[in-house]
């Protein structure tokens, strides 16, 4: 991309005018009705994606909170952190998942908070409530004779 992209992109901008006609010889170039229709059709294309976006959120969210909370003990399967991108909406940058084994063998990966990512490993049983999609809560069950009494 050269450095003057942006420069030549504004100065095109600029140069165009608002002709119906289309312009003429007497009033210099004009987007016309092509161009409108264009910009209408774009327009209209991003406000319906952006229309389906939101409700697509809101309709999963939702479902989540509607939905039966269900507790369950499951096998953790993995766990991964991902940079978030933007520190805005985490603690310090990263978004935890952990992946849950259901005794079913339905797996499920579910968006969990730091302090519940450090506090299983792969293979641990866990107890989790969760409702739809939407993770709650994790309890580690707790083993009274430690594994080398065993």
């Amino acid at each position: 991309m050269s450095k003057y992209f942006w420069d030549d992109l504004w100065e095109i901008l600029r140069s165009l005018r608002f002709h119906p006609g289309g312009g003429g010889a007497s009033s210099g170039p004009g987007i016309g009705i092509a161009g409108i229709v264009l910009i209408i059709l774009a327009a209209v294309i991003l406000g319906v994606a952006l229309v389906t976006v939101i409700l697509v959120a809101v309709i999963r969210q939702l479902h989540n909170n509607s939905g039966p909370r269900k507790t369950e003990e499951v096998t953790v399967l993995g766990k991964r952190a991902v940079p978030a991108g933007t520190r805005r909406n985490t603690v310090d940058g990263w978004w935890y998942y952990i992946g849950f084994q259901f005794a079913d063998g339905r797996q499920q990966e579910f968006f969990v908070s730091r302090n519940q990512y450090g506090l299983v490993n792969a293979g641990d049983v866990v107890r989790i409530t969760y409702a739809g999609e939407q993770f709650i809560d994790l309890q580690r069950r707790h083993d009274p004779t430690p594994q080398y009494y065993q």
